[in-house]
């Protein structure tokens, strides 16, 4: 079975402003789900409580069972 993975990027505060990476202020965060509103609501339930500031589109590419596995 493959799965749907979903590279978003985006900027991640606390709730006081503070960066939640100071070194990396953006990240690109994979999310498994199948379309990317969907991964977008993902990211934001993981991240609850933060102000989460989505950068461009999310990126969309299948990953097989073996590289999930795996974590190539």
């Amino acid at each position: 079975m493959d799965h749907d993975d979903w590279a978003i990027t985006a900027c991640i505060q606390w709730p006081n402003g503070e960066l939640f990476n100071k070194d990396a202020p953006f990240g690109t965060y994979h999310v498994e789900a199948p379309t990317a509103e969907k991964a977008i609501e993902l990211l934001k339930d993981d991240f609850r409580g933060c102000k989460v500031t989505i950068h461009g589109k999310p990126i969309h590419s299948i990953v097989t069972e073996d590289e999930y596995e795996n974590g190539d």
